[in-house]
């Protein structure tokens, strides 16, 4: 089964930890350690966003405790939250910079390392196994 870490209570998304194919089960890790199954819609990529929740049109996108967007339209919960169905707040004026490590408390040796650079056009997710 897939897994999915979302790192705070009000996030509506969670990031992908390996591929999952369309009608795939995935395993949302919470920071708390408890874990919940919803099934993929669609095939979605490691790295990226799944929707945890249906998502109303115009509703804010919340990964990290943070607003990174808001839905263009309404997501159902199981689909791919990408930038075709979300306005970003960030554009190639935001001078931005972020970087986020977290520990996952469940998944003990890994690591989850989040970038964000105007020049990327997004969010770049790596996780490290180890990483000091």
């Amino acid at each position: 089964m897939i897994k999915a870490i979302k790192i705070k209570n009000n996030d509506n998304v969670a990031t992908l930890i390996g591929n999952v194919k369309a009608n795939g089960l995935v395993n949302i890790f919470n920071n708390d350690g408890s874990s919940y199954e919803i099934k993929a819609k669609e095939k979605i990529l490691f790295g990226h966003k799944i929707s945890i929740k249906k998502i109303k049109a115009n509703a804010k996108i919340i990964k990290y405790n943070s607003s990174i967007g808001t839905a263009k339209k309404n997501i159902d919960q199981g689909c791919h939250v990408h930038t075709e169905v979300i306005r970003s707040h960030y554009d190639k004026n935001n001078n931005l910079e972020k970087l986020i490590k977290v520990r996952l408390p469940l998944l003990k040796k890994y690591y989850l390392i989040i970038f964000w650079k105007p020049k990327w056009k997004g969010w770049k997710h790596m996780a490290y196994e180890d990483y000091p």
